[in-house]
């Protein structure tokens, strides 16, 4: 009967049956991706387990006196306690593994097993994982709107973009790697990240090594072939490339010998890099702008770089290198040609490896201006000598004219320009700049500078001696304090000498010009 006065009835029909068989049912529910069947259950989640009663008609039942007990057979794998009602569990993965869960009633005599086997839910395979590799990340699960959730490190040692799930270990120890779907579930995969062995420069492609193409050599970082683990989507190449891993390496240039006056790296740039198709470190090999002083250097002699590949944060890394060629190209003793009427051919050298040199052209845009080859030596420094002359030596008095001389090899790809200036002149003691080429031959030949100082030294020691020799005087120079001044004539006793009778091959002119001589006064026998 209702306060207002009307009385109602109400009819409620309660079903009492026993207890045929209970089912397990599980919360939160997880959602895959493309609307796969979970086959195993996340590490490191937490659930709630309901268990249902039903008759033999398959009806639940609202309420029940059941006592529910539970037991696991592999507590190491899930941990399994009461939940908050009679009928209800809570459960949390702690291992990979399976695991048996049996849950029974006494008064009724019925039981219910189910086996939960508990996996990683972060894929790829994380086992060997050393520093430098990249790791694109991968999740099956997903949230009710078919969203990817988020990723993080417990350590820095391991950084990884969040939203891509990009990988990069960048030292080594043990770290926790957590992918979160928010309101659902938070997983979780350790990772153990080693210390590599070694790392070797393994592979050298395209070294041509001209002034405009870039070489690369492979680097290879511990045992493995590749330093990338998974498949990354195209979302995640671009993520690597903001990440660079690439800075951990390095790859440091050397020359083989020490016959230089400058370093490799003010001619070669090594720039590390991270091919997402190949997996790989690379380091790509850069010629740099060339001087002509170092590229006399470096055509003079026979070059190879040795690179060297290290590891940031590694010392106790092994570091295997190679040595590449190194083909810089080819360096030509002029760099331009002045053909008059007086000098109507100039010869120029051109020094570089061999094989540069046997793969030489040398080409005239002008049929006045001709080149033939002089010789040629393949020794070291290896050149080619050619004569460049006019077609005919009356051109000259006839016509001025600017062409250019075209130097080219197919194995370095280089190309040089020479111009050639063709002019009539009057006076044939003008100065040599209109044909500069015995000068500059000249000091191309440092054999022939060293020989010809030595001459010049020889031959004015040899001068300076037969000078001293011929012109020196013959008699010794005599101090003024030991000359005597001659005294008036005194008389004699004995026989006197006639003045006009002389003994002495001395003229009179050396005598009168010797007042420097001593002087004797004769002395009379006793």
């Amino acid at each position: 009967q209702e306060s207002f006065g009307i009385n109602q009835t109400l009819v409620v029909a309660v079903k009492v049956a026993p207890i045929s068989y209970l089912r397990i049912s599980m919360n939160p529910i997880f959602h895959i991706q493309n609307h796969e069947p979970l086959m195993a259950l996340p590490l490191g989640i937490t659930l709630s387990l309901t268990i249902h009663f039903h008759d033999n008609y398959g009806d639940t039942f609202h309420s029940q006196n059941s006592m529910i007990h539970f037991a696991i057979n592999r507590d190491d794998f899930l941990q399994v306690g009461k939940g908050t009602s009679n009928n209800t569990l809570v459960l949390r993965t702690m291992n990979v593994g399976l695991s048996l869960l049996k849950v029974w009633d006494v008064e009724h005599n019925i039981a219910d097993y189910v086996p939960l086997p508990v996996q990683h839910a972060i894929s790829p395979e994380l086992t060997n994982i050393i520093v430098g590799d990249v790791i694109c990340l991968t999740s099956s699960l997903v949230n009710q709107d078919g969203l990817s959730g988020t990723w993080s490190s417990s350590n820095s040692i391991l950084q990884i973009d969040s939203k891509a799930g990009v990988a990069v270990a960048r030292n080594s120890g043990s770290v926790i790697i957590y992918y979160d779907l928010s309101g659902l579930c938070k997983t979780y995969r350790e990772v153990l990240i080693n210390e590599p062995k070694r790392i070797v420069v393994t592979h050298v492609s395209g070294m041509k090594t001209n002034l405009q193409d870039t070489s690369k050599v492979i680097l290879q970082i511990g045992d493995r072939s590749t330093n990338l683990k998974g498949e990354c989507s195209s979302a995640q190449n671009e993520v690597i490339e903001k990440m660079k891993p690439q800075s951990m390496v390095n790859c440091q240039l050397n020359f083989n010998n020490n016959v230089f006056d400058f370093q490799a790296s003010e001619i070669v740039a090594a720039e590390p890099m991270f091919d997402t198709a190949l997996g790989q470190y690379t380091c790509s090999i850069r010629v740099l702008r060339i001087a002509d002083r170092q590229l006399k250097q470096l055509t003079m002699s026979k070059t190879g770089i040795t690179i060297t590949p290290s590891l940031q944060g590694s010392h106790s890394l092994e570091q295997i290198s190679i040595e590449v060629p190194f083909n810089p190209g080819f360096y030509a003793n002029q760099t331009e040609f002045i053909l008059t009427n007086h000098y109507t051919s100039s010869d120029m050298k051109i020094f570089g490896a061999a094989e540069v040199l046997k793969h030489l052209e040398v080409r005239s845009s002008s049929p006045l201006v001709v080149v033939f080859e002089k010789d040629r030596f393949y020794g070291l420094p290896s050149y080619v000598t050619y004569t460049v002359s006019l077609s005919d030596p009356e051109i000259a008095s006839k016509t001025n004219l600017n062409t250019v001389l075209t130097i080219s090899s197919t194995m370095t790809d280089q190309s040089l320009a020479i111009p050639v200036t063709i002019t009539y002149v009057s006076d044939r003691t003008l100065p040599m700049k209109y044909n500069t080429s015995l000068f500059q031959h000249f000091l191309d030949s440092y054999q022939v500078i060293f020989f010809t100082a030595f001459a010049l030294l020889a031959g004015m020691a040899v001068m300076i001696i037969v000078h001293y020799t011929l012109f020196s005087p013959n008699e010794q120079q005599i101090h003024p304090a030991f000359i005597t001044k001659t005294s008036p004539q005194r008389p004699h006793i004995g026989a006197s000498v006639s003045p006009t009778t002389s003994f002495s091959p001395i003229s009179s002119s050396q005598q009168n010009s010797s007042p420097n001589r001593l002087w004797s006064p004769p002395y009379s026998s006793q």
